[in-house]
């Protein structure tokens, strides 16, 4: 009879690394436990991936898109605990990290093999850059990016070091149609709401209009003209890409622009306007 295995430290979460498991006081047989998978050298991942709750609402390409994002995040994550610190997460694989929009496509690529042209296309893994003349990772299931700091800049956040959104947005040009950095590019420039509804202001958004214009228009910047496109068409308030998509289907078919984030509310009634007890039920 086999015996559940020994909780992890709760301190090392879904992904981590042996090193840091060994020191957390996790024994070697532990570790080889099969309900541990080896997504990297070094790195360790909980098999049962958190897809959350499901819902009998959401659609089969959403419930997909849904397993391919937290699957992503996971293994992002192992790999971040032994990422040399010269290196960062780019490209697609910082947008699902920034809650950006990524298309399916996308990320079937990155997660998945694929049949094309009659044979096998191994997944292309995580997206790992360094800048130039550093190499970045070999690894399976990473693709290496050698990146130009002149074009790119990175910033920490929960500890990863990721490429900052608007260089995110302005690499993944190599992979996104026009009309899909555009969605990239409202999610960025998306002024969430705080508590309350209250209006945020732009400090609370991952980039500026001004920023990915700088970015597209950057020397030496690869696709230029796609982002240029892209660049024109991006507004401030869209708060999806549904919301997105029909503000570009309105101004294409030479309707108005709709205006976006638009607060809507119901005028209160004055007091004489409340029907008294008397009105609504007779004598009182």
């Amino acid at each position: 009879m086999s015996h559940a295995p020994a909780p992890l430290p709760d301190e090392l979460g879904d992904a981590f690394s042996v090193r840091s498991a060994v020191a957390a006081g996790v024994s070697p047989g532990r570790l080889r436990h099969r309900g541990l998978i080896t997504p990297f050298h070094g790195t360790r991942m909980i098999a049962t991936r958190p897809h959350g709750p499901v819902d009998a609402d959401e659609s089969p390409v959403a419930r997909e898109a849904k397993i391919l994002i937290a699957e992503l995040l996971q293994r992002s994550r192992a790999f971040a605990q032994i990422m040399p610190e010269t290196w960062f997460l780019c490209g697609a694989t910082a947008a699902v990290r920034y809650g950006l929009p990524v298309p399916l496509r996308v990320l079937r690529r990155m997660l998945r093999d694929r049949r094309e042209a009659g044979r096998i296309v191994p997944a292309r893994g995580i997206d790992v850059g360094a800048f130039a003349p550093q190499r970045s990772s070999r690894a399976a299931g990473v693709r290496g990016r050698r990146l130009s700091p002149r074009l790119v800049t990175v910033r920490t956040v929960d500890g990863i070091r990721l490429s900052s959104p608007v260089s995110t947005w302005a690499m993944l040009a190599d992979e996104l149609t026009v009309d899909e950095l555009i969605d990239l590019g409202d999610a960025i420039v998306h002024i969430p709401r705080r508590r309350g509804m209250t209006r945020g202001t732009p400090e609370d958004a991952l980039g500026t209009v001004a920023q990915l214009t700088a970015a597209a228009n950057a020397p030496y910047r690869p696709h230029a003209g796609r982002l240029q496109e892209a660049a024109a068409q991006i507004r401030v308030g869209s708060a999806s890409v549904s919301e997105t998509r029909t503000r570009l289907g309105c101004a294409r078919d030479g309707l108005p622009e709709p205006e976006l984030d638009y607060d809507v509310s119901e005028p209160m009634a004055s007091p004489s306007a409340i029907p008294s007890s008397r009105t609504r039920g007779g004598a009182s």
